[in-house]
Order: C-alpha cells, then structure tokens, then sequence
C-alpha cells in the first residue's frame, strides 16, 4: 500500500509537515528572500504536480462514468435482446394472433355452411 502513496506523490517535493515546519534564516533585516523565493518556487511546483494530478484523476473519473453509462445502456439493450420484449411488441403479437385465429374461425364457419348448403341442395 506504501508503494500505491509514493506513486500518488511521485514528483511532489514537500509534506504538509516540511511546509509546516520550513524555518527561514534571517538576514540582517528579516528573512532571506532568496531562500525564500526559492522555497516559494518549490510550493508552486507541488500545486502544479497537485493540480496535474487532481485533472488526470477527474478525467479518469469522466471516462469511467461514460464507460458505466455506456455498460449499463447495453446491458438494458440485450435485456430487451434476450428475450424480454417491451409491452407494445407483445400487444402487438397477441392482437396479430388474435386477428389470425379470427380469420381461421370465419374460414371454417364459411366451410361448414357451404357443406350444410351441399348436404340440403341433395335430395337423399
């Protein structure tokens, strides 16, 4: 696990604690301001590391939330795929069945009284 947190931190030069805890030597009229620059410098490194990573990290964050998207929309698509149909499609089959069956019953009915005709049309 140390070794995923030096990765993390890789290229950043202070802790929290060295900021904290960076004593400066003073010149004759206060601090040395080169010293101080300097260590300046070195803080506007690290926010530049900082700021690096907090934008590869929200862009890993945007792709896999587009991944996600992306997984869920097929995996409600091959639901649907697999069998599971929308209630539509299955209104649609049962009127299609109905309306066949329908006209298999009016056949029939057509057949048989065009049988009745041809058994009372002859005389014995």
């Amino acid at each position: 696990m140390e070794d995923k947190n030096k990765a993390r931190y890789e290229g950043v030069q202070f802790s929290v604690y060295d900021i904290l805890e960076k004593q400066f030597s003073q010149a004759r009229k206060g601090y040395d301001s080169d010293e101080v620059n300097d260590f300046l410098d070195k803080i506007i490194e690290d926010y530049q590391v900082y700021n690096q990573k907090i934008d590869a990290l929200a862009q890993k964050i945007d792709q896999l939330q587009t991944k996600k998207e992306e997984l869920e929309s097929q995996n409600h698509d091959s639901n649907y795929s697999d069998g599971l149909e929308t209630p539509a499609s299955t209104n649609f089959d049962i009127l299609k069945r109905l309306s066949k069956l329908e006209s298999q019953v009016y056949q029939l009915q057509q057949q048989q009284s065009q049988e009745n005709h041809s058994f009372s049309d002859n005389p014995y």
